[in-house]
C-alpha cells in the first residue's frame, strides 16, 4: 500500500453468542450484504449494524458480543458496549458510506454528546468487505 499502513481484522458476525441488535429480525445473515456504492439507497439497518459492529470491534478491539446497535436516525447506528477492564460503558455513532465506515464517538466526556465524524482526510479511512459470512475491516492511516 503506496504510504499508509493498512490493519485488518476479519469478524465474523454469524457467530454464536454474538447479540443482535434491536429491531433487528433474528434471522438476518451478513451474507445478504452487498456492497453498497454512495449512490444506491441506504444500507438496511440490520446490515448496517453488523458492519458497524465489526468496524467497532476492529477500532476498540471489544468483542461484538459485547455489543449493542440500534438505528437512530438518518442511517446512523449507535453501536454501544461496557468494556470488561473497567466496567465503562461506550458509545458510538456509525454510518456507512459506499465501503466506507465511518465513525464518532458518543459523551466520551460524561455529558459531551457526539464528537465529530471520523471523515477528515487525516483521519484514518476504515472500509469493510463482505466475504461470505464474514466482514473484514480494514483501517488505512
Amino acid at each position: 500500500m503506496k504510504g499508509g499502513v493498512a490493519i485488518a481484522a476479519v469478524c465474523c458476525l454469524a457467530a454464536t453468542g454474538c447479540e443482535k441488535p434491536p429491531h433487528v429480525p433474528s434471522d438476518a445473515h451478513i451474507s445478504a450484504v452487498e456492497q453498497i456504492s454512495s449512490t444506491q439507497a441506504a444500507i438496511d439497518p440490520a446490515k448496517a449494524a453488523l458492519i458497524c459492529k465489526a468496524g467497532i470491534e476492529e477500532l476498540f478491539k471489544q468483542p461484538v458480543a459485547s455489543m449493542k446497535a440500534e438505528p437512530i436516525t438518518g442511517g446512523i447506528i449507535r453501536v454501544s458496549y461496557r468494556r470488561s477492564s473497567d466496567n465503562t460503558l461506550w458509545k458510538n455513532d456509525c454510518k456507512i458510506d459506499g465501503d466506507r465506515i465511518v465513525w464518532r464517538a458518543v459523551d466520551a466526556s460524561p455529558g459531551s454528546g457526539p464528537g465529530r465524524w471520523r471523515d477528515d482526510p487525516a483521519d484514518g479511512m476504515v472500509t469493510y468487505k463482505i466475504n461470505g459470512d464474514r466482514v473484514e475491516v480494514i483501517e488505512t492511516f
